[in-house]
């Protein structure tokens, strides 16, 4: 594969970046990789219309906050330049073909995807010596973003595209894939025995996360205005009273609003705009039951 100089990249990236539903924070472009101003509360909200105009003048560099703010994203980071063209061909090409992948300044890579799981950051593989060589940035943790300046790393290089089919948006995996891309990883860890009954139980631990909560998805108890709502705001929807909200890449205005059906007296959603991805009216408006907009927001990638 080529890296792309991050040609996709035309206009402010961090306006790219948050319009596409992710959770952009300002980085410092010195070196240190470290966030340019206070950023834990943007594990918990999306940062705002007037903060990204704001970044977008300050600011040359720029991460992406894994985990729900960010529509469930998550990085696979692969420090070890060694571990980068054996791993892709591990995994499988389909599944490959469909992957953000980007070239890090120390020649190591990042893999970005989005999956109904996020677990929290974990250490996948070492070296003999205990080296991390792969590593996962899951829930709350940020990724240096590409078209961020090169000053951003201490090396002068860039973060670069690889391969981004959609850009910007990551595209999302199923828990299975999500899986398999781990295995593959867990194959680079060369620790003693006893290390790598570690590493492995942090995989089953994965696995078995995914395979409970499959199974309470199947036996789920039935949708809530509240589990509505959380997951409007998973996937990038806006909201100052929980009841009106605004698509991903609005600010303020009123894109659907929760109401009680005439018919039945439950509580519907009501959605107002023609951009609101797979959740748009083809004219005037749309009410979704709760249950139907739940399974569309976790099953499709919205804008």
């Amino acid at each position: 594969m080529t890296i792309q100089q991050n040609s996709r990249i035309q206009k402010s990236p961090v306006r790219q970046y948050w319009e596409a539903g992710l959770n952009p924070i300002a980085i410092r472009s010195d070196g240190t990789k470290a966030a340019a101003e206070p950023w834990l509360d943007y594990q918990k909200r999306r940062a705002r219309e007037d903060e990204i105009k704001d970044w977008e003048q300050r600011y040359d560099a720029f991460a992406l906050i894994n985990g729900s703010i960010s529509q469930g994203q998550e990085t696979i980071d692969v420090d070890d330049p060694q571990c980068v063209e054996a791993l892709l061909e591990k995994i499988d090409p389909t599944l490959r073909s469909r992957l953000v992948i980007n070239a890090t300044p120390s020649g190591g890579m990042h893999i970005l995807t989005r999956c109904s799981i996020v677990s929290p950051s974990m250490k996948i593989a070492h070296d003999e010596n205990g080296k991390v060589r792969i590593e996962s940035r899951g829930e709350g943790a940020y990724t240096i973003a590409p078209g961020s300046a090169a000053s951003t790393h201490r090396s002068g290089n860039l973060y670069a595209i690889r391969q981004w089919p959609n850009f910007p948006r990551i595209p999302l995996i199923t828990q299975e894939e999500r899986v398999h891309i781990w295995q593959c990883c867990l194959a680079f860890d060369n620790t003693d025995r006893k290390v790598e009954a570690e590493r492995k139980k942090l995989l089953k631990s994965s696995i078995e996360r995914y395979t409970s909560r499959s199974h309470a998805s199947r036996t789920a108890t039935p949708v809530t205005g509240e589990l509505a709502r959380q997951e409007l705001i998973k996937c990038g929807w806006t909201t100052a009273d929980n009841q009106s909200f605004a698509r991903p890449g609005k600010s303020g205005g009123v894109s659907g609003k929760f109401n009680t059906a005439l018919e039945d007296g439950k509580e519907i959603f009501t959605v107002f705009s023609t951009n609101a991805g797979d959740l748009s009216p083809e004219s005037g408006h749309v009410n979704w039951s709760l249950a139907k907009l739940v399974n569309k927001l976790r099953s499709k990638e919205n804008i």
